[in-house]
C-alpha cells in the first residue's frame, strides 16, 4: 500500500518556478533548463516505478513511501522506501540513458552518450550505502532490529549498464518484481 504517494521534488517545483521568471536572454537560463530536464527525468522514473510497486500483489501487505527525508547530520532523500514486516527496502531509482560504467577505485559512474560526451557522477552504490547506514541508525535509536536491503533501479531499458567487482544489486525495472518477491519470500540477496 502506498502511504506517501508521488509528488514531484521540491527542486524540481522550484526549478519550474524559476526557469518560467527567468527572461530569455538570462545568462544561466540554459544551464538551469537542463538541471530542470534532469530532475523531471528522475521525477518521471520514480512515478513510474512506484506506479509498477503499486501493481504488485506482494506488496499489498507493505507500505510504500515515496521521496523520504531522513532525520540525520547530513540531509538524506530516500527515492522509494519499502517497508514490510521483515525488513526495510531501500530503493535509488537512475534515470540515465547511454552506457554507464560503475567504476570501483575511485567509486564513480561514468556515463558515455551517444554523441561521445564523458560526464561522471557520484557513484549511486555510496549514496545507497549512506541511506542504509543512516536507516539503522534511526531504527537503532528506536530499538527496531531488522534486515535493511538496498537496490539502484534503472526503470528503463536506455541503458547499457558495465559494472567492476561487486556490491549492492543493480536491477532494471523489470527485475525489481522478482528480486522483492526473492526478499519478502526469505531468499535474500546480500
Amino acid at each position: 500500500m502506498i502511504v506517501k504517494p508521488f509528488a514531484p521534488s521540491s527542486l524540481t517545483l522550484g526549478l519550474q518556478a524559476l526557469v518560467r521568471r527567468l527572461h530569455p536572454s538570462h545568462p544561466q537560463l540554459t544551464l538551469l533548463q537542463q538541471e530542470l530536464k534532469n530532475k523531471e527525468a528522475g521525477d518521471f522514473a520514480e512515478h513510474y516505478i512506484l506506479k509498477e510497486l503499486e501493481k504488485l500483489p506482494q506488496l499489498s501487505d507493505c507500505h510504500i513511501f515515496h521521496n523520504v527525508m531522513l532525520p540525520t547530520v547530513l540531509p538524506m532523500q530516500i527515492d522509494i522506501l519499502v517497508i514490510t514486516s521483515s525488513g526495510v527496502i531501500i530503493l535509488e531509482i537512475k534515470n540515465i540513458r547511454g552506457t554507464v560504467h560503475f567504476k570501483n577505485d575511485p567509486r564513480q559512474l561514468i556515463r558515455t552518450l551517444d554523441t561521445g560526451e564523458i560526464q561522471v557522477f557520484t557513484h549511486p552504490e555510496i549514496q545507497l550505502e549512506q541511506y542504509i547506514q543512516a536507516m539503522h541508525h534511526v531504527l537503532n535509536k528506536h530499538d527496531i532490529m531488522i534486515p535493511i536491503y538496498g537496490a539502484i533501479v534503472f526503470p528503463f531499458n536506455n541503458v547499457e549498464i558495465h559494472r567492476e567487482g561487486q556490491g549492492l544489486p543493480i536491477l532494471m525495472g523489470r527485475e525489481l518484481p522478482m528480486y522483492l518477491h526473492k526478499l519478502l519470500a526469505g531468499n535474500c540477496y546480500d
